[in-house]
């Protein structure tokens, strides 16, 4: 009875697998039938651009949202959609990106200006809040040595350092 339930489950573990593949592969096709590359760039890119149809493809694609657009030769900093929606002041763009599992604390490339410090420079107290109830260190420093909190004093930003304050930057 025991071996039985287990080809089972382990039937429909498959199956799952498989319609998740069908599902994935679909997206990508429909990029690619767009003639639309599937890479890194293009998906930074679409979210700079604002574009949520090409952006929804790659996610629903399975396509990794924390890539990285590189920085063209010799300049100082890597690209992250993340970054790029917090630049445009897209707060839904943002949501989107962290609830299909951008990792606020982990990118995968070097960055020397984080988003959440992109947002205390800028004053996007909403964006902040967003990064930081998504797991953001509010005492991280960036490339320059700086936290969220320097930033936001130095702009003079005096909304956003009671903010971080309030999260418990120091």
């Amino acid at each position: 009875m025991r071996s039985a339930k287990k080809i089972t489950c382990t039937l429909l573990i498959m199956i799952t697998v498989l319609a998740l593949q069908a599902c994935t592969n679909k997206f990508r096709l429909e990029l690619e039938g767009k003639g639309i590359p599937y890479t890194a760039d293009v998906f930074v890119d679409a979210v700079k651009n604002r574009n949520s149809e090409v952006v929804a493809l790659f996610i629903n694609s399975g396509f990794d949202v924390n890539a990285c657009k590189m920085a063209p030769s010799g300049s100082e900093d890597n690209e992250t959609a993340l970054y790029a929606a917090v630049w445009n002041g897209d707060l839904q763009m943002a949501r989107l990106l962290l609830d299909h599992g951008y990792k606020v604390n982990k990118e995968k490339c070097s960055v020397k200006t984080p988003p959440l410090h992109l947002a205390a420079m800028r004053g996007l107290i909403d964006m902040a809040g967003l990064m930081i109830e998504k797991g953001a260190d509010v005492n991280r420093k960036d490339g320059f040595g700086m936290t969220p909190l320097m930033l936001a004093l130095q702009m003079r930003r005096a909304d956003m350092e009671r903010f971080l304050r309030s999260k418990g930057a120091q």
